[in-house]
């Protein structure tokens, strides 16, 4: 079995986070993104900023603030990365009414299988509600399935399906 994470992301609920506070002068200023970490590709607009850089990318909307980490990004850069620049955000900005955190892990544990991937995914979570499918005769049937559960004072998803 190989597991691979890709692109984790962690995300600050906040009802109207004010954009024209996010320029790049401000962010370098705090220290909260290093003027050798901004580039070229950011986009600042009445609407979005969107920093990203070769291990994250800050995306801040009227509605949150998230945080998106480059793929083989070690958990220690990745940690130091949220705290610096959330745990910075959140602390300069004490009066902006934060709801919520969340924290999406995209994470892959892909089996040595030897069948086609079709027949693998319809042997372990094919369910009676797929039964329409035969009805359109539908070839190379993806089957996924997902459950969630409280766990520390959270809500947690976990998503099952096919990607390729």
């Amino acid at each position: 079995m190989h597991l691979f994470t890709v692109q984790p992301n962690v995300v600050l609920v906040a009802h109207d986070v004010n954009l024209s506070i996010f320029k790049t002068s401000w962010l370098a200023h705090h220290e909260l993104i290093l003027e050798d970490e901004i580039g070229p590709e950011l986009i600042v607009s009445p609407s979005l900023v969107q920093i990203p850089t070769k291990e994250f990318t800050l995306l801040v909307l009227p509605d949150r603030i998230q945080l998106t980490i480059e793929t083989g990004i070690s958990g220690d850069s990745a940690l130091q990365h949220l705290l610096r620049i959330l745990g910075g955000i959140s602390s300069l900005l004490p009066h902006t009414p934060f709801t919520a955190m969340g924290f999406n892990f995209h994470n892959f544990l892909v089996p040595d299988i030897e069948e086609d991937l079709s027949e693998w995914t319809v042997k372990r979570f094919r369910s009676p509600a797929t039964s329409a499918a035969d009805k359109y005769g539908a070839t190379e049937l993806r089957c996924g399935s997902y459950f969630s559960f409280d766990h520390l004072e959270m809500r947690v998803r976990v998503d099952s399906r096919p990607v390729e």
